[in-house]
């Protein structure tokens, strides 16, 4: 079955693999001054957190897929980097030094154009096939992508991830015909887990539909700030 270069081989060249990680370092510094600048007050997410809450959580069931027993992967976007961001900063308290530092750790969940992001949360009960899965999770080809006849291998986030921890970023950077396959409503999508660590799972319909949303720049993303209820001064969702 042909592979997708065009999404899996960023390495080819040290200049290219230079190039990749500098843009990356971008877009990512990019994000967290977004998820910032967009953060509500902590009043004004109090007031927000209940609609915002049940909106996210809908959101998720359109991009969460259990991998058999022991695993769940969640495709990520700016709306769940966003909820994530607000609910550390509501648990722990807020002060400009957490906002920056969180802002900056879950913007590493917002993809660049033309990938998917998601995290692979281990939660079996059988602890050495879990923590077999989290490890190997931290190379190359953990997770693959069948889209079609197209094969997308995952990658880790971050170069140094935990391979103790059993949460996981990973990154799926598509080619032009991964997405053209992910578009087209006839195509079948399936994720793997590598090395026989769990099993084919096919993608929902909505699940394939929000992905290719993502994947070609088409998803229209919500902002917080519109579910502070009408009562609140618009001058108050401005404060930092």
């Amino acid at each position: 079955m042909p592979l997708d270069h065009t999404a899996t081989d960023h390495t080819a060249t040290d200049h290219t693999a230079t190039d990749h990680t500098a843009t990356d370092h971008a877009a990512t510094l990019a994000s967290a001054a977004r998820l910032v600048a967009d953060a509500l007050s902590a009043d004004d997410y109090l007031r927000a957190r209940p609609q915002y809450r049940s909106y996210v959580l809908r959101h998720k069931e359109r991009r969460r897929v259990r991998l058999g027993p022991n695993a769940v992967l969640l495709f990520e976007s700016y709306e769940t980097a966003t909820y994530q961001l607000h609910e550390v900063l509501h648990a722990e308290g807020r002060t400009p030094t957490r906002l920056a530092r969180e802002a900056s750790e879950y913007a590493k969940l917002v993809a660049l154009p033309g990938e998917l992001r998601a995290t692979l949360l281990v939660d079996g009960n059988d602890t050495r096939v879990c923590r077999g899965i989290a490890q190997r999770c931290t190379t190359p080809g953990a997770v693959m992508l069948q889209i079609g006849r197209c094969r997308v291998a995952s990658r880790p986030v971050e170069r140094h991830a935990d391979p103790q921890d059993p949460i996981q970023y990973l990154r799926f950077q598509l080619g032009s015909d991964a997405r053209l396959a992910l578009s087209d409503a006839s195509s079948v999508v399936h994720v793997v887990l590598a090395d026989s660590l769990g099993p084919r799972c096919e993608l929902p319909p909505l699940v394939r539909s929000a992905l290719a949303d993502d994947a070609c720049s088409r998803a229209s993303q919500t902002r917080i700030a519109d579910f502070v209820p009408a009562f609140v001064s618009p001058s108050s969702t401005t404060q930092r």
